[in-house]
């Protein structure tokens, strides 16, 4: 495999990433996602009503791993709020897919 070969292999595999990543962006439904976790908070709240229960290193545990899961549920919300954006760089990253798998074809061909 050539340099050139190498190269082009390395970019289209970086540019499959990015618009699997553009797709899980666009297709996420973090509000509901984040519905989901409060409500799964105000049952462990409810589950554990003492001050004792509450201060346990357990429930600590649970309501930041929830916490964690909620605030990167709004990440993704944040990053899919410019979804015109996200359309055009995935059709641009198409584009550059199918010249790079040309370039490659034709590179193959060559020899």
């Amino acid at each position: 495999m050539t340099t050139k070969e190498r190269v082009i292999q390395e970019s289209i595999s970086r540019i499959n990433k990015r618009i699997k990543t553009i797709e899980s962006i666009l297709t996420a439904t973090p509000v509901s996602e984040i519905i989901k976790i409060r409500m799964d908070a105000q049952k462990l709240l409810d589950e554990n009503k003492s001050i004792e229960q509450r201060m346990s290193a357990e429930f600590s545990r649970k309501i930041g791993d929830l916490a964690r899961r909620e605030r990167n549920q709004f990440n993704i919300a944040k990053k899919a709020s410019n979804t015109i954006a996200l359309i055009d760089e995935k059709v641009d990253l198409e584009f550059e897919l199918l010249e790079l798998k040309n370039e490659l074809y034709n590179i193959q061909r060559r020899k």
